[in-house]
C-alpha cells in the first residue's frame, strides 16, 4: 500500500513543490491528530472506538488508494475505492451540516478520490458507511459497517482491472 503524502525535497525544488510538500505535511499532521473532543461535542456522543483505534495507528490511517469489496453494488460495482482518510476536525462536521438537510448527522471519514466521500452516523452502534456523491447529492449505502470498512482486506485493484485481464 502507498503511504499518503511522503514527499522528499531538496533546495533545488520548485517553490510550488515546496508549498505542496508543506501542505501535505500539514494534512498528515492533522490526520494523525484527530480533534475527538470537538467532534464528540458536536455530535453529543463518543466517537466509535473502532474509528479512534484506526486513527491512532499511523500505518493504517495513512494508507491511500485501495479498494474494498462490498456486499451490495455501489454505483454498479461491488468494489469501492478509498483514496484517503479524512481529517477529523471542524471541517469534517461543518460541511455536512452546511450542505444539505439530513447530512448534519454524518461525519466525513474518507474520500473516494473523485466526487465522493464516505460518511457515518456516529450516534449509531457500528454505523453503516455511506458514499455521498457531491455532484449528484446521492447518498448511497455501501453495505459495510464501520468495523468492516476499517478492517476488511485492502485490495490494490478495481474489479474492472481484474476483468480486463481475464
Amino acid at each position: 500500500m502507498k503511504k499518503i503524502i511522503t514527499m522528499e525535497h531538496t533546495s533545488n525544488d520548485h517553490p510550488l513543490d515546496e508549498a505542496h510538500a508543506a501542505a501535505a505535511k500539514e494534512y498528515e499532521e492533522k490526520l494523525l491528530h484527530p480533534d475527538w473532543v470537538l467532534v464528540e461535542k458536536h455530535f453529543g456522543v463518543p466517537m466509535p472506538q473502532d474509528l479512534k483505534d484506526y486513527y491512532a495507528n499511523p500505518a493504517k490511517v495513512l494508507q491511500e488508494d485501495f479498494y474494498l469489496d462490498t456486499p451490495i453494488e455501489v454505483e454498479g460495482k461491488k468494489r469501492i475505492r478509498v483514496c484517503f482518510f479524512s481529517k477529523i476536525d471542524k471541517h469534517s462536521t461543518e460541511w455536512t451540516s452546511d450542505s444539505r438537510e439530513g447530512l448534519e448527522i454524518f461525519l466525513d471519514i474518507a474520500s473516494d478520490g473523485g466526487e465522493g466521500c464516505y460518511l457515518i452516523d456516529p450516534k449509531e452502534p457500528d454505523p453503516e458507511v455511506h458514499l455521498f456523491i457531491l455532484d449528484t447529492w446521492d447518498l448511497l449505502p455501501t453495505g459495510l459497517k464501520l468495523s468492516e470498512f476499517l478492517s476488511n482486506p485492502r485490495l490494490e485493484e478495481d474489479l474492472e482491472d481484474y476483468d480486463s485481464i481475464l
